[in-house]
């Protein structure tokens, strides 16, 4: 069975993306330093590279939370964890 969990590091800033909360809409993402706690995990559901979607894995489990963006979008908005609802908003292009 393929595994499909990555974690996301800024390559300027050298932070991981985090969860920082519980699997729960509107819970805030962040970049932290990088731990290799579960909230840093996330499963893309295919390899890499490709557009996915990004569930979150808190406790080392697939939450059914995706990280999603707010309505408006723009250079620095802050993104959130919300349901997995297969919406366009909430997939990712991801590059290698």
């Amino acid at each position: 069975m393929a595994r499909n969990h990555y974690t996301f590091i800024n390559q300027a800033s050298g932070l991981c993306l985090d969860a920082q909360g519980p699997a729960a809409d509107w819970t805030p993402m962040t970049q932290h330093a990088c731990t290799g706690i579960s909230n840093e995990e996330f499963n893309a559901g295919a390899k890499l590279p490709d557009v996915v979607f990004l569930e979150s894995r808190i406790g080392f489990r697939d939450s059914r939370f995706c990280v999603e963006p707010p309505g408006n979008t723009g250079i620095g908005s802050q993104v959130y964890l919300f349901g997995c609802l297969a919406s366009i908003g909430q997939r990712w292009t991801i590059d290698s």
